[in-house]
């Protein structure tokens, strides 16, 4: 079942830089808590540090991207699901071969912050209200207590996709112009 979530996902960055004049190459390994990862390849693809961190009991789940940078240098993008608060990885790069200037783990979204945002004093919810049966497909509602301009976003969407429908007119009524 989808499930909504008042806050934003902590998503944490994994960078290992440099390479110049000397290409990156050997393995790194993560700390979390208490707990390390199995050593990891300089190169190691997003899947595999999914791996091997939802492998680490304190971690349930996470969805991991990575970009590659010339001269073997990787940046990968943590998204920390559960737990919601995690604390931040820590980095043992002391087995990354060729010329590293830069090993670092930094966090660019901060998961303790409401996801959801007012600007009218109220505290907003959302709730996921049903699932039609036989049918991977969700509804989710947000009602507002007033008139005025609103605009809900979603930004994060795990397994499956969002659905619209599209109306030529005002008021919604009759049958989309549109569905997608």
């Amino acid at each position: 079942l989808i499930q909504s979530h008042m806050n934003t996902f902590c998503v944490q960055t994994i960078e290992l830089i440099g390479g110049h004049p000397t290409p990156l190459g050997g393995y790194f390994s993560l700390n979390y808590l208490n707990e390390t990862t199995y050593a990891l390849p300089f190169d190691v693809s997003s899947d595999e540090m999914k791996v091997a961190l939802e492998m680490l009991s304190s971690i349930q789940r996470v969805d991991v991207e990575r970009e590659s940078l010339a001269n073997g240098q990787n940046e990968w993008k943590v998204t920390f699901r559960v737990p919601v608060l995690p604390t931040v990885l820590a980095l043992n790069s002391d087995h990354i071969t060729g010329t590293l200037t830069l090993s670092t783990v930094n966090v660019i979204v901060d998961g303790s912050d409401n996801s959801l945002r007012s600007l009218s004093g109220r505290k907003p919810s959302i709730h996921v209200e049903e699932k039609v049966a036989g049918r991977p497909s969700y509804t989710g509602r947000y009602i507002a207590r007033a008139t005025g301009n609103y605009c809900l976003a979603v930004m994060q969407l795990e397994g499956g996709g969002l659905g619209a429908n599209y109306f030529d007119n005002q008021w919604l009524s009759g049958e989309p112009s549109m569905e997608k």
